[in-house]
């Protein structure tokens, strides 16, 4: 058995001490790197979604289910998170006029915080998720 076969999971743990490393070292932001943390938990629960509709082993009706039951509590709970990871970072949130457009600009205030060389980790990150 090759040593990727034994241990899939390394190179998740090592891209995550990546930022880390950074911050400690004092070469990055310990906001940024919440939110990077964050928008990567999107990305996984992106691909687990696309998982889950892939499953060869229910039926299109039952994959349809848990795709649609994950999705609602993976992201209620990632939104909640996103709130308290908002008011952490010091992200603009004020009581919403139109819930898709102050979602979308929310999201979007998250990607103003992280600095220019993190799109390429969030990059990295969803090539390995």
């Amino acid at each position: 058995m090759s040593d990727a076969a034994r241990w899939p999971w390394l190179p998740v743990v090592v891209a995550d001490l990546v930022p880390l490393g950074l911050v400690l070292a004092g070469w990055g932001d310990a906001r940024s790197v919440i939110v990077l943390f964050w928008v990567e938990s999107l990305i996984v629960g992106f691909y687990t979604v696309c998982r889950i509709l892939r499953a060869e082993r229910a039926s299109l009706g039952e994959r349809i289910v848990a795709a649609l039951h994950f999705s609602v509590v993976y992201f209620v709970a990632l939104a909640i998170l996103g709130m308290f990871v908002g008011f952490t970072v010091g992200a603009k949130i004020r009581p919403p006029s139109n819930i898709v457009a102050e979602t979308l600009g929310l999201f979007l205030s998250f990607f103003e915080l992280l600095p220019a060389s993190f799109g390429w980790s969030l990059l990295g990150l969803s090539c390995l998720s």
